[in-house]
C-alpha cells in the first residue's frame, strides 16, 4: 500500500472529526507525521504541547488503515521529528 498524493487544505471545516494521515510541516520539508481517529484535534494538541510548525495537512482513511498509512508515510517521507522510524 502506497502512500497517496497529498491532499493539501487550509480549509479547517474539512479535517474536523477527521480520521487520517496527517503531516506537520516548516513550509519546506515534512517535520511530523501522525495518524489521528481526530486529526484536527491531535494537531491542535501538538500546538499546544510547544511544537513548532508552519501547518499541516492529512490524508483520510478508515480506522483500520492508520497504522499501515502512518509507516508507509514515514518510510517515504522520513520526517526527523518522528520517533517511530520505520525501516
Amino acid at each position: 500500500m502506497g502512500v497517496k498524493a497529498l491532499r493539501i487544505t487550509s480549509d479547517k471545516a474539512y479535517h474536523i472529526n477527521m480520521c487520517g494521515v496527517y503531516y506537520l510541516w516548516d513550509g519546506v520539508s515534512v517535520l511530523y507525521i501522525g495518524a489521528s481517529r481526530n486529526v484536527e484535534e491531535r494537531v491542535e494538541a501538538h500546538r499546544r504541547n510547544g511544537l513548532d510548525f508552519a501547518g499541516y495537512f492529512a490524508d483520510q482513511c478508515k480506522p483500520g488503515q492508520l497504522d499501515a498509512l502512518e509507516c508507509a508515510a514515514i518510510r517515504e517521507f522520513k520526517p526527523r521529528l518522528n520517533e517511530r522510524q520505520v525501516v
